[in-house]
């Protein structure tokens, strides 16, 4: 019977000497029976099969005992053993039950790890709020520059920066979102040198049904309307066509946009932050 129980089973007598492992026992602890009947648990450990014995503890508290035990195979086990007593209340047996919890260590050992992780996002999360100066400077230039940008980030104007490609335009652009009155609305982006004049135009102002062949049917919405009550970023603004650039200044002149092929006008309250990486006066 005990055969057929998914749980390792190990039985001792009085003495603590094996008297029946099943089936499930050996498959969990790769010991076979012949390497455990007939033998005291004493010798058991000395042999390094396992770590300790749950029916020495048994043995010696006459209670019931769980614990955790390592095998030989490296695998982890819990073990909990159960005393059989005699009328005498004299410990006839002790039955222990087996269960693999390797793998319940291992996940127990990944949720600690994520916790940890996610503790340490959320100190450094609280550390930065608590701060007034971005993360992403070291030298005093930088540290001034900081400064003008928390100043430009509590009014409403236009931004326009100019720096050589990699020097945190994108970085600077969303720091100046975030600690505006716009930073629970949306901050999006886009990148003027890496589309097509008619599809930046469709991109930027939207379109009516139909207007092109390949337009949506039902029309789309343009960043500019998207990004109402938020911040709209544009990176590479030198690259953007002159007439898109007219287009451009009337709305942020005027707030106010007409869609491709639209003869509606559309009101917006969107704040325009641009970036390039050439210098704008000597083109």
């Amino acid at each position: 019977m005990i055969n057929s129980l998914h749980d390792g089973v190990f039985i001792t007598n009085g003495e603590g000497v094996t008297v029946k492992v099943n089936k499930s026992y050996e498959r969990i602890t790769d010991l076979k029976a012949e390497q455990l009947i007939g033998y005291h648990m004493d010798d058991v450990i000395k042999a390094g099969y396992i770590s300790k014995s749950a029916s020495l503890h048994v043995l010696k508290e006459k209670r019931p005992v769980t614990l955790m035990q390592k095998i030989a195979n490296g695998r982890n086990i819990i073990v909990s053993g159960t005393p059989i007593f005699s009328n005498n209340d004299e410990i006839l047996y002790v039955i222990n039950s087996v269960r693999d919890i390797t793998e319940l260590l291992e996940l127990k050992h990944q949720i600690e790890d994520l916790q940890e992780l996610k503790n340490l996002r959320q100190s450094s999360k609280e550390a930065y709020s608590k701060t007034e100066e971005s993360p992403f400077y070291a030298s005093d230039k930088m540290k001034n520059l900081i400064t003008i940008i928390e100043r430009v980030a509590k009014t409403d104007a236009q931004v326009l920066m100019q720096g050589e490609t990699g020097v945190g335009k994108t970085m600077i652009a969303k720091h100046i979102h975030e600690k505006s009155k716009r930073s629970s609305k949306s901050f999006l982006e886009l990148n003027c040198g890496a589309l097509p004049t008619n599809l930046i135009e469709a991109e930027l102002f939207g379109y009516e049904p139909g207007v092109f062949t390949g337009a949506l049917t039902k029309g789309k919405k343009g960043l500019l309307e998207v990004a109402d009550q938020g911040t709209l970023f544009l990176d590479e603004i030198g690259d953007l066509p002159l007439e898109l650039q007219v287009k451009l200044l009337k709305v942020i002149e005027d707030q106010a946009f007409y869609p491709v092929g639209s003869s509606k006008l559309k009101h917006i309250d969107v704040r325009i932050i641009a970036a390039s990486h050439k210098n704008l006066k000597n083109l």
